[in-house]
Order: C-alpha cells, then structure tokens, then sequence
C-alpha cells in the first residue's frame, strides 16, 4: 500500500496580497523540523540536514568520488564544493552590511563570517555526506530524465549529492565554467535543509509552514547565482535550527529590497497555520497547529475505513477561520464535521474530520507528466475508507486541455498492495467516456447462487463506473 498510496499522493502533504507581489521563495524541506522517526521535537529541528553540524562548530566532512579515477580534477571539485558551502554563509553576511542592517543581524554576523570548514575525507565511513561526480548518462539513470544533479538521503544511509562532469554540462546546459558552480550551489543547500524553488518541484518538496508562495530568482529556484531569497532563506534555516525567533511576535523583514515579507521563527507572518500530513503506515493524518511559526499543538487521527462519507459526497459547511487573502483554514461541515485546510504553492490539503478520526482527505495540486514536453495537469485525489480498505479517486485533466478531456480513476484496497478494485476511465472534450480499464477482484465467490453473485458484482461495477464518471464531470 504504501508505494501505491505514495504514487498517487506523490505531493507533500504539507500574506496580504501586496506581500504576494515581492513575495520572497524561501522553503525549508518537509522534514526540516522532524525526526526521523516524523515527530516534531523542541531542539532536534533540523536533525536530517547538515546545517546543525556547522550551527555546533563541527566541520561537514565529505567524500568525492568520481566514476572514473579523474585525480587531476579533484582539487578543483573539491574547491567548487568548499565554495559552495561557505557562499552560503558569507552571501548573507554580505546582504546584511549593504543594507546597513549589522545591528539586527549581530547575533549571526560571526557565524557567517566564521563560514563553513569542509574536510574531505577518502573513508566515507567517516563523512557526513558523499558527493558524486558521474558520466551524464549514469547521473540521469539516477536522478531522472530529466535532471542535471540531485540531492538524495536514503534511508540507513549517507546523504548523496550527484552531479555529471562539467564537460557534460558545458555541451548540454551551455552554462561554461558556471555548471558545476551553480549545481553544486543548488545541491548543497538542499543538504543544509533549502527546498526547491521551481514551479515542478516546489509543492512536493517544501515544508507547509516553512515556505513563501511567491516565485522569484533564486539559486533554489534556477538562477545562477545567490539572490536575496536564498539569504532568507539560510538565515530562516539557522533561526529554525537554533530556536530563535528573531524580532519576536512581529519577526523581520525580508533582505529583498521593495519586499514587505516578514519572517517570524522561519515562517512567513501571514502564513497559514495548519500542516496535514499523511503518515508512514497511511491509515494516519497528522494534524499540527503553528503559531508564528512555532509549533502550539498536534494531533494524530486515524483514518475511518467503515464508509462513513462517500468521497462523491459534496463538502459543504461555514467557514469559520481564513487567512488574510480569504482562503479558507477551518470549516464546520454540515453534519457537525471538523474540516481543515493547509496550503503550500499551487497544492491544498483538506481533512474532514469526526469524533477523532478522518472521514476524508483531499488533495489539489498540479502534477507534471511530461517536463520535457512542459505538460502539467490539474489533479484532484481523495483518499477515504471502505469496507474496511483504505480507498481513493483521483481526477486529472490538462491545465491547457480544451473541454472536459480528462482521466478518472478508482482504486479500493490500496494496502500491502492488494488491490480489490481498479477502474479507469478516459474522457474526450465533450466528458464522453471513449476508453474505460476494469479489473475486480473481491466479487462474492461464495453461495450456492453463483449467478446471482455475478450480477451483484456487474452491478457494483456500473455503479462506481456511473458515480466515478458524474464526480469527474462536477470537478471540471
């Protein structure tokens, strides 16, 4: 269940609007403040990532490797990856003394200026991450079709950074001598906590509370060089490891010159509150409440499997909470339901919830089947129970699609992988259904009536066939 349930919920589950026109792109990673283990924890913040290392005075130490033996090329590798640590550190320091703003920074300025010491080490029993510089047709094999390097922390494992030569870059990326600068840029601040900038990566990378939405240059994004928003974004980072809230209840403002962002304890003032997410064994949602960006309150509610709300049912209520643009944070449903809401770039997250348990989950958000190509769809999942199995639908549809062509899709008994129940339906312009898969494996095989099983199960099948196909046509 779980790598189907991570395929289809394969998202993070996770301002005024003058701030919305300078909004700085700053997100930490998902986990940035929990454990391994997923718990939230007052002074593990940041245990996953290598910033805490520096933040205690210890040297990150790393281990380069190449594919083939390139002992020639090393100490420039090496160089480009030391530089890139320590730009993290000193690009800030540099901001804060051109804005004259050394007062508010003081408690931070020797830090940066100190920068990070990076010892590299041949034993990579020894290090606290392992970089990888390979043959682009290797990396790709790694990283995806789709990449120039990438940031991987596997489990029981080393942190890994993958990069390809600088020849490849030069040929494919027309960067020059800035290749392995800026990947290794982008790289390494993942390894310190950054998420990804980018409109394909932002939503399913970043932390629900720790992140702006606005889209800017930035380094975590695709420029080239250091901007103000990755110097945001690094000192947010070591307010968030350090558990400090600098300026206090009203924070600080952004280093982006015209930018009217504040920052309290990492998040952004007028973030939303909540984070939803679906935990490891995904009968579970965790609910956590934050408060200028300090965690106040969480819970855990399991999943209710008995049926209880159909995931065709229309989900309507009073709002009684939103943010300051007028989105909606909580809602009271009309049969006494608890429902609430997180927002992270173009994805939402919505819960209903009863008597301590999730009758529904909800995800919007885009997905990217083809970046190459530059498609993206508009995708809408629910996830509920059912006789006992965790469930879910899933709309798609083509953000420039013309009419109602589309994709719908029911999957019931997702755990362990057993699958009961598989239909998919493909829709034209006009929402006719021209394409339909079945496959229905918990009919009644029991009885002495084995014909009448039959048509209970033919039944069945047209029935969800008929509410998947009229719950698709509502949603688009």
């Amino acid at each position: 269940m779980k790598k189907c349930l991570q395929r289809l919920f394969a998202l993070s589950l996770c301002v005024s609007s003058a701030a919305y026109a300078f909004a700085a792109p700053w997100g930490a990673l998902q986990d940035y403040n929990r454990t391994s283990q997923g718990h939230v924890t007052p002074g593990r913040v940041g245990e996953n990532y290598l910033l805490k290392r520096v933040l205690v005075g210890q040297p990150l130490r790393v281990t380069l490797s190449f594919k083939k033996p390139f002992s020639e090329k090393k100490k420039v590798y090496a160089q480009k990856i030391e530089q890139a640590y320590n730009q993290w550190f000193s690009y800030p320091a540099r901001l804060i003394r051109q804005s004259g703003r050394e007062e508010e920074f003081a408690d931070i300025l020797p830090l940066l200026d100190k920068g990070i010491q990076v010892e590299f080490c041949d034993d990579s029993t020894q290090a606290d991450i392992t970089i990888s510089v390979l043959p682009f047709a290797l990396m790709r094999r790694i990283c995806g079709p789709s990449a120039y390097g990438c940031y991987k922390r596997p489990e029981n494992s080393l942190p890994q950074i993958i990069i390809t030569e600088d020849k490849w870059l030069s040929k494919v990326l027309s960067f020059g001598q800035g290749g392995a600068k800026y990947l290794f840029l982008h790289e390494t601040g993942h390894s310190l906590g950054l998420s990804d900038q980018y409109e394909q990566a932002r939503s399913s990378t970043s932390h629900t509370i720790y992140s702006t939405e606005g889209s800017r240059p930035a380094v975590m994004n695709s420029s080239l060089h250091l901007t103000c928003d990755d110097a945001d974004g690094m000192i947010n980072l070591i307010d968030l490891t350090r558990g400090s809230s600098r300026g206090g209840d009203f924070g600080w403002r952004s280093l982006c010159k015209k930018s009217d962002v504040y920052y309290v304890h990492g998040a952004p003032a007028d973030k939303s509150p909540y984070a939803l997410t679906l935990l490891d064994n995904s009968r579970l949602w965790k609910i956590e409440r934050y408060k200028g960006g300090q965690l106040i309150s969480q819970e855990i509610l399991p999943l209710a499997l008995d049926g209880t709300m159909s995931p065709f049912q229309p989900i309507t209520g009073t709002v009684t909470e939103k943010d300051k643009t007028g989105r909606p944070l909580r809602m009271q449903g009309s049969q006494g339901e608890d429902i609430y809401y997180a927002y992270v770039y173009d994805q939402y997250t919505r819960l209903v919830t009863k008597n301590g348990k999730v009758l529904l989950a909800e995800i919007k958000t885009v997905r990217y089947p083809n970046l190459q190509k530059g498609k993206k769809e508009n995708v809408f999942i629910r996830s509920f129970g059912e006789d006992g199995h965790v469930s879910a639908i899933e709309y798609r549809r083509p953000v420039r699609g013309r009419g109602k062509a589309g994709v719908a899709i029911y999957q019931k008994g997702l755990e362990q992988d057993k699958l009961l129940q598989h239909i998919r339906l493909q829709f034209d312009r006009q929402g006719r259904i021209i394409d339909q898969f079945v496959n229905f494996k918990d009919a009644a095989k029991t009885g002495k009536n084995n014909a009448l099983a039959q048509q209970m199960q033919r039944q069945i099948l047209q029935n969800k066939i008929q509410e998947l196909a009229a719950g698709y046509l509502r949603q688009f």
